[in-house]
């Protein structure tokens, strides 16, 4: 774990200083120690706590959605509710904060700002590519801040408002999860019961010896990405790809559909174990993340972050990815 997981520099820089100083930002020494406060909050034991709250969003989704087709048929935007229902999850179940958005069909703020970040920084990808490694060296943070403001360019400008929204976000809910700690087990409204990725972070960080805590900056750049992520990918597009082959093959749809209904035999919840034993959506879930995968066209290579030895004991700086894989 000792290279940072970003593939290329300007993606290190450019989540920097989009996202603050999370693990996507991060190198070396820093990148191990900010893994190593993450391990309990991805433990094995964790996901069997957030599946109350997966199914308790599911529901909520399928009322919605009843209601909105209870006059006849209409067309749904599949990808952009998934895009909200992954906003809803990973905001419970990662930060123990509740966007609340499956019930109206007006776009939550969030969204919007992280679809105009992925179209700004598509314009400024030369400029990312081949500017921002020297910028992010010029003077202090608030120095960098002024040159922004006063060239001018306006999709810099654009990029810089959509960004400090999606940092403002991720600052408000991380000091929402520290008042909720101070209150831990009171009448604190936070969603997610302390079981959450956010507060697991923080119990840890606060228990941690000072040479091993993570500061404020790296907390909050851990909940940013953690939400910009899997809303403009991951989740949303994990969701959307299954349900789009689902529809493909209404065969195939119909077995899992027995499947689970075999399985809910009572009032009360499938529970971790039993999703765990379902054969049949095990195997959609593989196909659809085996459909998603990409080949590569021509042989290529990826760069790491810092030199690597191999098992021959060799030196490279750079992983071979043939073609076709």
């Amino acid at each position: 774990m000792g290279a940072s997981p970003v593939g290329t520099l300007e993606k290190c820089y450019a989540s920097w200083v989009l996202f603050g100083k999370g693990i996507l930002a991060s190198s070396g020494e820093q990148h191990k120690k900010q893994c190593k406060m993450l391990n309990p909050a991805f433990s094995a034991a964790h996901p069997q706590q957030m599946v109350p709250i997966f199914f308790d969003v599911g529901k909520r989704l399928q009322s919605a959605h009843q209601s909105r087709v209870q006059d006849g048929p209409k067309e749904i935007n599949i990808m952009l509710w998934m895009t909200q229902t992954a906003l809803v999850l990973i905001g419970q179940a990662g930060l123990g904060h509740s966007f609340d958005s499956l019930d109206t069909d007006e776009i939550p703020p969030y969204i919007t700002s992280v679809k105009k970040l992925q179209v700004t920084v598509h314009k400024m990808a030369l400029g990312m590519k081949y500017i921002l490694p020297w910028v992010t060296k010029l003077g202090t943070p608030n120095f960098r801040r002024l040159i922004v403001n006063i060239f001018p360019w306006q999709t810099l400008h654009e990029g810089r408002d959509t960004a400090d929204t999606l940092y403002a976000t991720a600052v408000r809910i991380y000091h929402l999860k520290k008042t909720a700690l101070v209150d831990e087990g009171g009448s604190s409204p936070i969603a997610g019961q302390g079981k959450d990725i956010a507060s697991i972070l923080l119990k840890a960080n606060t228990n941690a010896s000072s040479n091993e805590r993570l500061s404020e900056n790296e907390i909050i750049g851990q909940a940013s990405q953690i939400i910009f992520n899997h809303v403009r990918n991951a989740t949303s597009s994990a969701l959307s790809r299954t349900l789009h082959i689902l529809a493909q093959h209404p065969d195939a749809q119909e077995k899992l559909r027995r499947e689970i209904r075999s399985a809910q035999q009572s009032p009360v919840d499938i529970s971790y174990d039993q999703l765990n034993s379902m054969e049949y959506l095990d195997a959609i879930c593989r196909e659809t993340l085996r459909l998603t995968q990409k080949d590569v066209a021509l042989t290529t290579s990826t760069p790491n972050w810092s030199p690597i030895t191999t098992l021959d004991g060799s030196t490279t700086t750079e992983i071979p990815i043939p073609a076709r894989t």
